[in-house]
């Protein structure tokens, strides 16, 4: 890859790890100062109240699970020894570094700003509601897997597939938190944020693949 290619590369991860930044550092400073956010937050709460049905909702409960931490977890340790057997020394590098460091962050701000879940969530949780994990996590896995994969499944419609799902499988699962009003939607947003931004800086300095010109 020639050098200029290379550089306008890394201009495009460093847009999208600031705009990750910028979403999530503009969310949370509406939190904690009752910015508008939360005005927006109490109208889509009262509003998923009234599109909830139980078939619905049973579908809802399935694919959040699919993102759950027993899920998330199996997947987690399946790619990890994938990767490192097959001696993808780099990427199961980058995996870790993207997995365990989303996790400590989101983590980090739900148990230090304790912010409580809406009050018409369809189940009880013992935990904290900001950011949400299950987004945080569904972002983290779907564009570390993309920066992994997309140069091992060729041009055309294969790459395209992928891009989709990564696109796809963060905003169905914040979907899911949301209509199950175990998090408010700033909370969802924060997530998407929060997992940009950490898989983008990771990249940034571990990428999961040897650069030309790096």
């Amino acid at each position: 890859m020639s050098m200029p290619k290379f550089r306008q590369k890394k201009d495009g991860i460093l847009f999208l790890n600031l705009f990750g930044f910028i979403l999530f550092v503009i969310i949370l400073l509406s939190i904690l100062f009752d910015g508008p956010m939360l005005l927006v937050d109490k109208w889509v709460s009262l509003y998923m109240t009234t599109f909830q049905t139980d078939p619905l909702t049973k579908k809802v409960i399935f694919l959040t699970d699919l993102n759950g931490v027993i899920a998330s977890s199996i997947l987690f340790v399946m790619l990890s020894i994938f990767f490192w057997y097959k001696k993808r020394y780099l990427d199961l590098r980058f995996f870790l570094l993207s997995f365990s460091g989303a996790t400590l962050l989101f983590n980090l701000f739900k148990f230090t700003l304790q912010r409580a879940r809406p009050d018409a969530k369809l189940f009880d949780l013992v935990t904290y509601s900001f950011p949400s994990g299950h987004t945080t996590m569904a972002t983290v896995l779907a564009l570390s897997l993309y920066f992994i994969f997309r140069k091992r499944i060729g041009k055309g419609f294969s790459q395209l597939l992928l891009l989709l799902a990564t696109l796809l499988w963060p905003v169905t699962i914040a979907f899911t938190r949301v209509y199950l009003n175990v998090h408010w939607t700033s909370d969802v947003l924060a997530g998407l944020g929060l997992g940009i931004f950490w898989v983008t800086l990771v990249y940034l300095f571990y990428p999961p693949e040897r650069e030309a010109g790096s």
